[in-house]
């Protein structure tokens, strides 16, 4: 990217979230691209740190949401959810444990609520309320100020983001939006506003949004996965050798790579128990010649994971340093652009990857690293709806089943068996590693993030 500098003629107001690689999203070099292109840029973030002296940065405030702003999220989401549009198994399987925490508003919803949710007039008079009821008490002043032309938001999703939205709705500015998950358009709560332009992943997710949320065909973009570049770069990678060295492990041994989860996948002990499986089938030779790196989530408290730290054949990967506010933030450890490199080397080097049902999954076909989803709980057996088995009947998780290119353990002996299968020939499911790839990420070819800024340009431009 090498704009050409002009003259500013419009303002953008760029809210950022603190999200996993959302420095490879929006970062410094994206606002100088951005003003390079003739536009004054305006930074809301969350990390400031990302962008540096030379711009108009704002934080991004928290946002603790209200009694009644929870209460009508429920009812907007759960009580009056219409669970007849397509790509509606997560919104199902969400329904099936609102009604069994709550038994009255459930009777509600089978009686009356479903049937109402299906109503335009109804989810109008909703969407209307989310977005009036709750008005923005953090931005009106720099609204005022800066009076931006647009706003561009990343992950519209996150409560943080809503006063934004709700402000720019309020002032009647234009709002174009990144969603940078695929399973965010059928697992989250619905956003208080309509976006204009919402950029996505991948054509399943243009489906998603036109199908599940009824945005039209032409207000959907697809960029591919800005977080994604840093694979397609043609990065010159660390040697094997160095990798291993750099975490203290055997050369000689392959290397599993468990990556955990939050506890919304999977619950406190879930998978310290699953991780503690694998090791000890690594001892006892089940799994042969191996070593074993734990891949801890960002939002994953490292306590959990205590009785691993010192133990032989096992290494404890950190994402980054540790959050300043992790009870706030609900993020243990904050990750840069040196942590991604590593996460990248990690995936290259890996000989399987073991994770529940996550985006580390299609980040490990990329790198062409076969993976195994376990489907089991650790040593107990949990009923449906709190077990990880849920997850493989969400929406966004049936497109990876169906591709065939990872393999489901249901059991810790299924478990073994699959890795020591991956081990002898890593080739196998091959094919399928490269469908998901082509489906979900669209292109990996390091131009995502170019993408982005060009769709964010045109917006403002039009």
């Amino acid at each position: 990217m090498e704009p050409t500098v002009s003259k500013a003629s419009k303002t953008l107001l760029v809210a950022i979230p603190y999200i996993i690689g959302g420095a490879l999203v929006i970062d410094r070099k994206a606002i100088e691209y951005l003003t390079n292109r003739g536009l004054e840029a305006i930074v809301v973030a969350k990390e400031k740190r990302f962008f540096g002296a030379g711009f108009d940065t704002y934080l991004l405030e928290k946002n603790f949401r209200g009694k009644f702003e929870i209460a009508l999220g429920l009812l907007r989401n759960l009580v009056f959810a219409d669970s007849t549009r397509p790509h509606s198994e997560t919104i199902e399987l969400k329904v099936r444990e609102f009604d069994k925490r709550y038994p009255l508003w459930g009777v509600f919803r089978r009686q009356l609520g479903r049937r109402l949710g299906k109503w335009r007039i109804v989810k109008k008079a909703l969407s209307w309320t989310d977005a009036n009821l709750f008005p923005d008490k953090f931005y009106g002043g720099l609204f005022e100020t800066t009076k931006p032309d647009a706003v561009f938001v990343v992950q519209p999703f996150l409560y943080d983001i809503y006063p934004v939205l709700r402000r720019a709705r309020k002032n009647r500015i234009p709002i174009i939006a990144y969603v940078p998950s695929w399973d965010n358009l059928t697992s989250k709560w619905e956003i208080p506003t309509t976006i204009d332009k919402l950029i996505v992943w991948n054509q399943g997710m243009k489906e998603e949004a036109t199908q599940f949320l009824g945005y039209s065909e032409e207000d959907v973009l697809i960029s591919g996965v800005p977080q994604f570049d840093i694979y397609g770069r043609g990065r010159n990678g660390t040697p094997r050798i160095d990798f291993i060295k750099s975490l203290g492990g055997d050369r000689d041994k392959k290397i599993l790579t468990y990556a955990t989860g939050t506890l919304e996948l999977a619950d406190k002990d879930t998978e310290p128990e699953i991780v503690r499986l694998i090791y000890d089938a690594i001892e006892d030779g089940t799994i042969p010649r191996s070593q074993l790196i734990v891949r801890l989530h960002p939002r994953r408290n490292p306590i959990d994971f205590e009785d691993f730290k010192d133990l032989e054949n096992l290494i404890i990967q950190a994402p980054g340093r540790k959050s300043d506010d992790p009870r706030t933030s609900g993020y243990y450890w904050i990750s840069d652009v040196e942590d991604y490199n590593r996460w990248a080397d990690t995936l290259a080097h890996t000989d399987v990857l073991i994770n529940v049902a996550s985006t580390v999954t299609i980040e490990s076909c990329i790198f062409d690293t076969p993976v195994v989803n376990v489907a089991f709980d650790g040593k107990k057996r949990k009923e449906y709806l709190k077990s990880v088995r849920r997850h493989f009947d969400y929406s966004h998780y049936r497109k990876i089943l169906k591709e065939g290119g990872v393999r489901v353990a249901w059991s810790d002996y299924e478990l073994f068996e699959i890795i020591n299968k991956y081990l002898d020939d890593p080739s196998l499911d091959r094919d399928g590693r490269q469908k998901i790839v082509k489906s979900q990420c669209f292109q990996v070819d390091g131009l995502g993030q170019e993408r982005l800024l060009n769709y964010i340009m045109q917006f403002v431009e039009s």
